[in-house]
């Protein structure tokens, strides 16, 4: 599902820098990317997803070298292939949480929204503990619920591939147990592979793989909030 040859990559005006010589992450594998804040595990998601791109490198997810794709072929890439659950949730003020559960029905033209997606996404808001607030808007929502509801939005399209920043980050015991068994489940169900930043242990038990970043750090980075 992924394979990364002779990454290199590097921050303009920081002293950060990833070096990976080979990484790989089977298909259906749920591997974890563990390491202090600003060794790059969120660089890496994003060279994986082609939102950033190197500039002498093989990255290729789901049998595709995202580094040779255009910006808007990567856009439609990421849309049909991945689930991207981010730190800071990346939901949209003005629609509710029903809509920002759809919105990649709504941002690309080669999915098509159906009754069954509708009731897909009240059924994962349901699960989530979120069935009772659909008509709520972010600023309506706790850290937790904003963080259950970027999972459900990653999730509604049944993508290949699952790239979650830290889900369980903003959850109380309870909803993270919840969170991780949904994840489990649908990666199950779908045949899907999982990739997890996190810096919680607790949950590496349901992984099949850890991997930590530690080994690709080889400079202290100038900054940690872009590159956790």
């Amino acid at each position: 599902m992924i394979s990364i040859r002779d990454l290199q990559f590097r921050y303009p005006r920081t002293d950060f820098s990833l070096q990976i010589p080979e990484l790989t992450v089977a298909e259906g594998e749920k591997v974890a990317f563990v390491g202090p804040s600003g060794c790059g595990k969120t660089t890496l998601l994003n060279l994986v997803a082609g939102i950033t791109t190197a500039d002498s490198s093989s990255v290729v997810t789901a049998g595709q070298n995202v580094s040779n794709m255009s910006s808007s072929q990567r856009r439609d890439f990421r849309i049909l292939n991945i689930g991207l659950v981010f730190q800071q949730f990346e939901l949209v003020d003005y629609l509710d949480l029903k809509s920002n559960i759809l919105l990649p029905f709504a941002i690309n033209r080669s999915l098509q929204q159906s009754k069954d997606m509708e009731a897909r996404a009240i059924g994962l808001a349901k699960e989530m503990g979120l069935g009772d607030k659909l008509k709520r808007f972010p600023q309506q929502l706790s850290q937790g619920e904003k963080q259950r509801c970027a999972i459900c939005r990653a999730l509604i399209t049944e993508p290949r591939l699952i790239l979650a920043d830290e889900p369980t980050g903003n959850l109380d015991p309870k909803n993270k147990r919840t969170i991780m068994e949904l994840l489990f489940e649908q990666a199950e169900r779908f045949g899907q592979t999982l990739v997890m930043v996190t810096h919680d242990m607790s949950i590496l038990g349901g992984m099949d793989r850890t991997i930590d970043f530690e080994q690709f750090r080889s400079e202290t980075p100038a900054t940690t909030e872009a590159t956790s």
